[in-house]
């Protein structure tokens, strides 16, 4: 899993300057599924048509995401004196507390100088250290902590959870844990739902869907197939009653010279697809490129451009909740689309939602149960 988080650094280094868009456009979004339909495609106007199913996920995802940090922030006004968080709570006059560094010789003066910027006035007056944190320490969207400097720890502003950060990307995939900006962009996916961590996302498509490797068992004509060398790995030890092997990283396997007959059984069954990423331009905008990597990165940035901006709305309308409000649950998505070319009497009703478990049409007589389910089955 570190490794994963190590990637999930580098891929910050990724920049589209051509990508980057003005974060005020989400200032005059409607908070709701329509609204953010059409700020999704004032942003990627690429997705109309093709991509409606996308548009539609998206959007129904950024309301939930909507809700959920606004339940967050009246749960947390509900708390009052009694909040967790104790002496980190902001709400009750609280501050971060700067932490030391780890190795504290070698930041030498920076945590006392950092420790004693806590008496420093609003304006941030004083001298900088190597531990202070701006906007341009993190990337596009991301708010700034609710301290200028780290290591430290506090009380998020988003989940209202005390935590320590010792570094500017610990606080990023803090933020991503609570917005979980990463979907499923597939048509069709059976577990369509958001990532907190764009390396769990991008395994879910690429196992999920684009199927870039996969094991097919050979033993005794199995056949059977895993897109997860750990999964096919267990396979054989379980349904074949191969031996476990004792290392499992791709180092040590690469170490012990590969000698161990499972995993050259698990290397035997190994196909790669002839698939080149050139083949899936970009569904934001149509771009193509030349790895896998850099498809997905880019595919992340434009998931985090429309995300991330949903957090400026929740500061917005925090500051008109209470403990008493209540937040309206979250409405099911429409099933489906149909062109508004369809003839009227087969049209179905905007408001058919997962909810209902039955179709309504506006003009298909009451007694016609077979052409409604007929209908019913080609919508499922």
């Amino acid at each position: 899993m570190e490794n994963d988080d190590d990637e999930d650094d580098d891929d910050d280094l990724y920049e589209d300057s051509d990508m980057r868009v003005d974060a005020n456009i989400i200032d005059t979004v409607e908070p709701k599924f329509q609204g953010f339909q059409e700020y999704i495609l004032k942003l990627n106007p690429a997705l109309d048509g093709q991509y409606n199913y996308l548009v539609d996920r998206l959007a129904q995802h950024q309301v939930i995401r909507y809700k959920a940090l606004l339940n967050s922030k009246v749960k947390h006004l509900g708390q009052g004196a009694h909040c967790p968080c104790g002496s980190l709570c902001m709400a009750m006059g609280g501050q971060a507390n700067i932490l030391e560094p780890k190795d504290k010789d070698k930041a030498g003066s920076r945590w006392m100088e950092a420790s004693s910027s806590q008496l420093l006035d609003d304006d941030g007056n004083g001298t900088p250290t190597d531990g202070a944190v701006n906007q341009d320490s993190f990337p596009q969207d991301i708010p700034l902590p609710p301290t200028q400097y780290l290591p430290a720890e506090f009380e998020c502003q988003l989940c209202f959870n005390k935590k320590k950060f010792n570094k500017p990307s610990d606080w990023t995939k803090h933020v991503h844990e609570d917005v979980q900006p990463f979907t499923c962009t597939w048509d069709r996916c059976r577990d369509a739902k958001s990532f907190k961590r764009k390396a769990d996302w991008v395994r879910h498509e690429n196992e999920g869907h684009r199927h870039l490797e996969w094991w097919t068992c050979d033993v005794d004509e199995c056949r059977h197939t895993c897109y997860r060398r750990d999964n096919f790995l267990q396979h054989l030890v379980r349904e074949h009653k191969f031996p476990e092997p004792k290392v499992k990283t791709k180092a040590a396997i690469k170490k012990a010279g590969n000698n161990d007959a499972t995993w050259q059984k698990v290397e035997q069954c190994h196909e790669l697809t002839p698939k080149r990423p050139q083949e899936e331009p970009c569904r934001f905008c149509g771009k193509t490129f030349t790895t896998w990597k850099k498809l997905t990165v880019h595919l992340a940035k434009h998931m985090e451009q429309i995300s991330l901006p949903v957090l400026r709305l929740v500061a917005a309308k925090a500051k008109e909740v209470s403990a008493d409000t209540i937040i309206s649950p979250v409405q099911d998505m429409p099933v489906c689309r149909l062109p508004v070319t369809q003839p009227p009497r087969f049209r179905v009703l905007s408001c058919l939602t997962m909810a209902d478990h039955t179709c309504l049409f506006s003009t298909i007589p009451w007694y016609s149960l077979s052409l409604k389910v007929a209908i019913c089955i080609i919508l499922w």
